[in-house]
């Protein structure tokens, strides 16, 4: 139940409203101050945007050349179609479903899904009215007949009415390619053998093939496992040829057609690469060569396979077994192989040609017909389960394209993130050129121009708009992520594992020694989620100007600064010791910490190391502050906090959370068994939204959310910490305010996981004494803080007007000598004490104090069920228009938009999954509007709740990025059609 308890300090009238929480978790009540706003209903809307990175569990891929798009299915049943940058599309099946095939059409704008509940769905991009598209569901067609109608396999010619289903049975299915039903003249082998007069009648086995003859749009070969091949005339459904299979030939797996229109090429379990001639002899089963590429008998197999040209074929597998643990690509040209060894499994490749390109020059030509100089580009699109690469297959070398979306961010798990709006110009452009350096290195095609180009985006401008994500990451990487756009760009990556006394790997490229069998061997992609030590893991990340601090699980803090030029020093070491009194309590703690590397190392442009802190004992840091104007940097953990001065390299301030008296929670026994079942489920639900994520915000609705998941003890955003340990959860510098004497100062406020906050002033020295005298940093004789059992997530400092007081909210000269000699008169529009607020959030209330005495001036409570587990997760400060807001985030997933400083309800919607632990972890927002979360380990969704946020997301017909859900996404009425009749007299056909 919800309490919500308004308190004006306007004399001694006190107003109390109550409202009661609705079974969605949100808001209901007549009381007309706790409805939403309606004058803020066209202001704060939560939009979701689109989704930034690589869909978790991809399971096939399909190149559209007709109208130049890439498609991508998963596990999950997703569908996303991508074209030039800007230009996506998603759609997701009803059920959850494997999509197995996707098979555009070429003269519409549709394409169709193969799913493995045997269904088949039609899609076709429409239109809506504020000249945006959306991938709407037509209609969908099922297959049934049991197991032997199982579908493997199916293929759609171009400029055909049907398309061609391959079943276990072995039968080929002509459906039609609007979905309206099913021909009776269906394919069968036994049709095959009656017709062309063949005597053998073993059984061909499950369709695992269809292929279109590249030269006759009329033939059609398939494939069958056990290498029983058919080619039919598809307008005649007539048989034209049978090629048996030769003996000692491992089971098919995958089948090419060479551009001729009379050879093809398979691929077979056993490793075996055949080439077969449909005009060759009869006598020796139409095989003009087999052989395996590798001299071993224990070969893998070759289930993916392209014949792009005469002289270069490529194929997954075929490598000996014993030599590589994951899959592999060979890339064979002539007599040359390059066999590339991949992260994760292949789950599909296409080669795809875009323009004529000038080898010698780099220009792309169209018009010239010198073979000479000119070559179309060919670049190979290469699936794999955990990301996907683009390799240029015009230099002997197969660089890597760099792609201007599905970059897989879990490459190394994220363990932390951090966004930012508007972003300095001058820190943008360094980070920009320090990236650009760093992409010409990893990606190295000499042809930049995307090859993949459908689609038209409405041009805007968009230079004024600098949005950042910063993501860290298990093996001790940050990497800086470009979100100005819909698309997602990679900007900068910083490695630090090379910084410690550990040996870290690069990932990326690395050739090996060339193989006995003549193949050169070399590594491609960058997943990798095994972490070296759990001591180089980012857990916490600070950017503020040019200075960025990154906190790691083992307790050290580097902070870094901005340069544009290589530098070459030493890094300043230093220890913070939070437990002077208590160091014999944790031995482990106190041992063998991480150390940095000593003397002076070389750095490149970009952000560099200056200073590294080891926090002892050495726990994980929790939250992390920079101030560069003040030259501090405060640093948490589950012991306590410290500021240091990065001018002198001193600590200034040390603080212990740690109390050892505090007693341990006694549990009964029945609440013992309580919290075991709550813990247990907590760690069901992380796993569930881990598997399938999609999944779970499918098939639950708002108000059917689950119970059970607590923020606190293991999910969203709690520390999983010991109830002693009072870990700190928010640091945060401000800009100066009046807290103490006659002149405002600096202040530093700090948030723990027992709900304690502490507020410091700031004395700084003079600028002339600034390297000699020592920063005082002072607590607040107030009180804005109690401790209790609920965490501290948010705190924040109002202005006169209700606007944010932040560290990047004011310069140096702003600052000058006061006359004492000290640093602090702030110079400007300056709202006094008695105008100023404190917010200070918890995952119990929200609380707004007067900061010049510490009194309550509006409370917003939430009481709270144990049972039921309903906390508040997440707390950021939002700009709806002129009306200042916070916007909460709870255990159930709905956001909550409050007016400053008076706690008006202005919104309320779902967003997020209950039991989606890793979206409540990782929710982030901008005071612009613009929030994140990641909606699997492989990507962000996209949110915006102000027309700022919205702004430049919108793009012309056919080509806008849509959202995961679709909103609006139109479904046909009618009902998946199976056409019984239909299909029985195909049945009693093929018999």
């Amino acid at each position: 139940m919800w309490s919500w308890i308004k308190k004006k300090s306007f004399g001694h009238h006190q107003h109390t409203i109550t409202a009661e929480r609705d079974a969605r978790g949100g808001l209901s009540s007549s009381a007309p101050d706790l409805t939403e706003d309606d004058d803020h209903k066209h202001i704060i809307q939560l939009e979701k945007i689109c989704n930034h990175g690589f869909p978790i569990a991809a399971s096939c891929m399909e190149y559209d050349p007709y109208h130049k798009l890439l498609m991508i299915g998963t596990n999950t049943g997703e569908v996303r179609v991508l074209g030039r940058p800007g230009v996506e599309l998603s759609a997701i099946h009803d059920e959850v479903t494997r999509v197995l095939q996707i098979l555009p059409l070429a003269e519409e704008p549709s394409l169709i899904t193969v799913c493995s509940n045997n269904k088949l769905h039609k899609w076709s991009y429409f239109s809506i009215e504020d000249g945006t598209s959306e991938l709407v569901l037509e209609r969908s067609y099922i297959l049934s007949g049991g197991t032997p109608k199982t579908i493997t396999t199916a293929c759609l010619p171009p400029n055909s009415d049907s398309i061609f289903v391959g079943t276990l049975g072995g039968v080929t299915y002509p459906i039609d390619v609007h979905l309206y039903g099913m021909s009776p003249e269906i394919i069968s082998p036994a049709r095959a053998r009656d017709r062309l007069g063949f005597k053998e009648e073993r059984d061909p086995g499950a369709v695992q093939c269809i292929v279109m003859n590249p030269t006759s749009k009329r033939q059609l070969l398939i494939g069958h496992e056990t290498n029983y091949f058919e080619l039919w005339d598809v307008f005649s459904t007539k048989p034209l040829k049978i090629i048996t299979p030769p003996e000692d030939l491992g089971p098919l797996a995958s089948l090419q057609w060479h551009g001729n229109g009379h050879e093809f090429l398979t691929g077979h379990r056993d490793g075996y690469l055949v080439h077969w001639d449909l005009e060759g002899s009869q006598d020796n089963h139409n095989v003009v060569s087999k052989k395996k590429q590798f001299d071993c008998e224990d070969c893998r197999e070759i289930h993916h396979l392209v014949w792009p040209s005469d002289h270069l074929t490529i194929f997954s597998g075929g490598v000996p077994s014993d030599l590589f643990d994951g899959d592999t690509i060979t890339v064979k040209e002539r007599e040359e192989k390059v066999t590339l060894q991949l992260t994760s499994a292949v789950r599909s490749m296409r080669v795809i040609e875009d323009q004529v390109v000038d080898m010698d020059s780099g220009m792309i030509d169209t018009t010239s017909d010198s073979e000479a100089s000119m070559s179309a580009r060919k670049v190979l699109i290469l699936l794999l389960e955990q990301e996907i690469l683009f390799i240029e297959l015009t230099m002997p070398e197969l660089p890597l394209l760099l792609p201007p979306y599905l970059h897989s961010l879990h490459n190394s798990p994220v363990k932390c993130q951090q966004v930012h709006s508007d972003i300095k110009a001058d820190v943008w452009q360094l980070l920009d050129k320090a990236g650009s350096l760093q992409n010409s290195s990893t990606y190295q095609a000499k042809i930049k121009t995307w090859p993949i180009q459908g689609g038209h985006v409405e041009h805007y401008s968009s230079k004024h708009k600098r949005d950042l994500l910063i993501t860290g990451h298990e093996d001790g990487t940050v990497k800086f992520w470009d979100i100005s756009q819909v698309y997602f760009r990679l900007l900068y990556t910083l490695r630090t594992a090379h910084y410690f006394n550990v040996e870290g790997e690069n990932p990326g490229v690395d050739d090996s020694p060339v193989h006995e069998g003549g193949s050169r061997f070399k590594s491609v992609g960058f997943w990798d989620p095994r972490g070296d030590d759990e001591r180089l893991m980012v857990t916490s990340v600070c950017l503020e100007g040019w200075y960025l601090a990154i906190g790691f699980h083992g307790g050290q803090t580097i902070v870094f600064k901005l340069n544009n030029q290589k530098a070459k020093h030493s890094i300043r070491y230093s220890r913070i010791i939070l437990m002077k009194d208590f160091m014999s309590l944790h031995p482990s703690l106190w041992s063998n910490p991480l150390g940095v590397k000593e003397g002076d190392l070389e750095f490149e442009p970009g952000f560099q190391p200056s200073h590294y802190y080891q926090l002892l004992p050495a726990s994980s840091v929790t939250t992390l502050a920079v101030s560069s104007t003040l030259q501090l940097v405060g640093l948490g953990s589950y012991y306590g906090f410290g500021v240091m001065d990065l001018i002198q390299d001193v600590t200034n301030l040390v603080h212990c959370t740690y109390d050892p008296e505090q007693p341990e929670q006694n549990l009964s026994r029945i609440q013992s068994i309580r919290k075991s079942f709550r813990q247990s489920l907590r760690r069901f639900n992380l796993r569930r939204s881990l598997r399938a994520s999609q999944s779970a915000r499918r098939t639950l609705r708002p108000g059917q959310l689950q119970r059970g998941y607590s923020a606190r003890g293991g999910g969203a955003v709690a520390t999983m910490a010991p109830v002693k340990r009072d870990s700190v959860r928010v640091m945060k510098f401000t800009s100066p305010l009046q807290v103490h004497g006659p002149y405002p100062t600096p202040t530093l406020w700090v948030g723990t996981g027992l709900g304690s906050v502490y507020g410091y002033h700031i004395q700084m020295p003079s600028s002339v004494d600034r390297e000699l005298k020592v920063v005082e940093i002072l607590q607040l004789e107030k009180e804005y803080g109690k401790k209790k059992k609920f965490s501290t997530i948010y705190v924040g400092i109002l202005d006169g007007h209700s606007m944010l007081e932040e560290k990047d909210t004011y310069q140096v000269s702003k600052y000058s000598p006061r006359p004492d000699g000290k640093l602090g008169h702030y110079h400007g529009h300056h709202h006094h004490g008695h105008h100023q607020y404190v917010t200070v959030v918890t995952e119990e209330e929200i609380r707004i104090l007067a900061l010049s005495n510490g009194k309550k001036k509006f409370k917003a409570k939430l009481k709270l069920n144990e049972e039921d587990g309903y906390h508040l997760v997440s707390a950021h400060y939002v700009r709806t228009g002129d009306q200042p807001a916070i916007m909460i985030l709870d255990t159930e997933g709905h956001i909550h938009v409050f007016g400053l400083p008076d706690l008006k309800p202005l919104y309320k919607a779902w967003c997020l999954d209950g039991a989606d632990a890793v979206g409540q972890r990782s929710f982030i927002a901008t005071h612009s509007g613009l929030a994140l979360h990641m909606r699997s380990p492989s990507e962000f969704a996209r949110l915006a709740l102000t027309e700022e946020a919205r702004a430049g997301m919108k793009f012309s017909s056919l080509t806008r990025a849509l959202q995961l859900h679709a909103t609006g996404l139109r479904k046909s009425t009618d009902t998946p059609i199976s056409d019984e009749s239909t299909q029985q007299q195909s049945d009693e056909r093929a018999l």
